[in-house]
């Protein structure tokens, strides 16, 4: 019904398949951070167990909405350049998960947990404008990336039949 509104007029998300994903993740975004501060202050001694423990499944629809979505906006917007893609994101999602454990026990006892997790909070919170900036930038972002640069040259190439080698 979103879709069909939006094909009508005639927004760009509708006009390429990798933007069929973004939408889920403009949803996803804001209820990881709602999430992160439903945590941040319902895990107190004073509040009964579930209160944060329900955030767990916003947080999961959120984590996880964002996650495949994106992946899979990585893997539609380069094609056969997709794995090199998404090892870049392997390669420094694995670092932050590396590092952040560094950092967590001196931020939880410097700032208590609602404060900490608040900040992951305000993180997140920076986080939300990414999938409506490749809505609105994708292509101009991708125009500047020496991967897709390749790509389009290579389905212009193909699309005219020639099948001489690309050089970039």
């Amino acid at each position: 019904m979103i879709y069909e509104k939006a094909k009508k007029l005639n927004k760009a998300w509708t006009s390429s398949e990798e933007y069929h994903r973004l939408p889920m993740s403009c949803i996803a975004g804001p209820c990881l951070t709602i999430s992160m501060f439903w945590l941040a202050w319902t895990a107190k001694p004073t509040m009964h167990w579930v209160a944060p423990v329900m955030s767990g499944f916003v947080f999961g629809f959120g984590f996880q909405t964002i996650f495949i979505s994106l992946l899979t906006y990585v893997t539609d917007a380069y094609k056969i350049y997709s794995a090199s893609a998404l090892a870049a994101s392997v390669i420094v999602r694995s670092i932050a998960g590396a590092l952040f454990p560094l950092a967590a026990e001196p931020l939880y006892k410097s700032f208590g947990v609602s404060w900490a997790t608040s900040l992951l909070g305000f993180i997140s919170l920076a986080c939300i404008p990414i999938p409506f900036a490749l809505m609105r930038f994708g292509p101009w972002i991708r125009e500047r990336s020496p991967f897709c640069q390749r790509l389009i040259l290579e389905e212009k190439l193909k699309a005219s039949g020639s099948n001489t080698p690309v050089q970039v």
